[in-house]
């Protein structure tokens, strides 16, 4: 694990997974009860109800090419399981993630038996913001209202520790972030949880934008680097532990653009990673989203990303399998 991740800060590149959510929304009957679509727990509560379907998944993007597959934790925070979990304890919830893991572990025993050619699967513990939680579009705006600092490291830590303790998690991830607040708050207790349990997990830091210039909050990338290059200046050190920072969940049209705002404030070249939205408009009226992909403009669109300095990749809402493939065979031919 610790030389495959190692690549990554040289020319190697590693994919991603695509969706999980909208992936099982997509593959689940919307009668079942564990139709994720209108849920507040999300995906979630198919990895309570029906947890061999995201087995599937995360087999499926295996063997379209993916090296890391990512825990169905996203929208399990100990708060929301213990608020929307059918009676969850605490003991309850680490159970569940616990599952989480081993589920992922289950899809890679299957991937490494039926494919001769495997490659080495990555776990990585996905962390969703706390607007998640909150199920009312907040995760988009980063509007806490007057949700302090201490709680929301309060709402993150018992995830955050975790994945941190546990053996079978190789990297973090921290995903869809709307807010240069809510990325302070994990980055600190990221720091602090390693230090305290002397862990030198690696992490990435994924972040949600308004447009191709500022977090869902308004917060501009000059502010953001100027907090990730002011930390890695005090301690160099701690780029070991930064894996990547980049965007998900954003229009796969304006990462270019992003990226070229990187180019310039990424001081310590600290690895990017992007994993975008893919072919698909909200409507609000309808709370449904309707799709409309160009495979050719993905794949394009792809190439043009691996220009930059992105050393993950992969896909956010609505991609699956076959956009995943379309990265992994792209790789194949640089």
């Amino acid at each position: 694990m610790k030389q495959m991740l190692g690549e990554i800060l040289g020319d190697k590149h590693l994919v991603l997974d695509g969706a999980l959510g909208t992936e099982l929304e997509s593959i689940i009957p919307s009668t079942s009860k564990s139709q994720p679509r209108d849920d507040p727990l999300w995906s979630t509560r198919v990895l309570i109800n029906e947890p061999k379907l995201v087995e599937e998944v995360h087999y499926r993007y295996l063997m379209s090419g993916s090296n890391i597959i990512t825990t169905c934790t996203y929208q399990a925070s100990l708060c929301g399981l213990l608020k929307y979990g059918d009676h969850f304890s605490k003991e309850d919830a680490l159970g569940l993630w616990q599952k989480s893991v081993d589920v992922g572990k289950s899809a890679a025993r299957r991937y490494y038996k039926e494919c001769s050619r495997a490659q080495r699967v990555l776990i990585a513990g996905s962390i969703g913001p706390y607007g998640a939680y909150l199920a009312d579009g907040s995760e988009y705006s980063g509007n806490y209202g007057d949700f302090s600092n201490k709680q929301l490291e309060q709402f993150h830590f018992d995830l955050m520790k975790f994945l941190i303790l546990n053996k079978d998690v190789d990297l973090i991830g921290v995903e869809t972030l709307p807010s240069l607040r809510e990325f302070k708050v994990l980055f600190k207790l990221f720091l602090k949880l390693s230090n305290k349990y002397n862990s030198n997990k690696k992490i990435y830091f994924s972040f949600d934008f308004k447009n191709e210039h500022v977090l869902c909050d308004g917060s501009s990338m000059e502010n953001v680097f100027f907090f990730i290059n002011k930390h890695l200046a005090k301690s160099q050190s701690l780029a070991n532990n930064i894996l990547a920072i980049g965007c998900n969940c954003i229009d796969y049209k304006l990462v270019t653009s992003i990226l070229e705002q990187f180019k310039y404030l990424n001081t310590f070249e600290v690895p990017t990673i992007v994993y975008p939205n893919f072919g698909f408009t909200y409507n609000k009226g309808t709370d449904r989203y309707k799709a409309h992909k160009d495979l050719d403009k993905w794949k394009r669109l792809a190439n043009e990303w691996l220009d930059y300095n992105v050393k993950l990749i992969g896909g956010c809402c609505s991609t699956g399998p076959q956009e995943i493939k379309i990265i992994s065979d792209l790789l194949k031919e640089r």
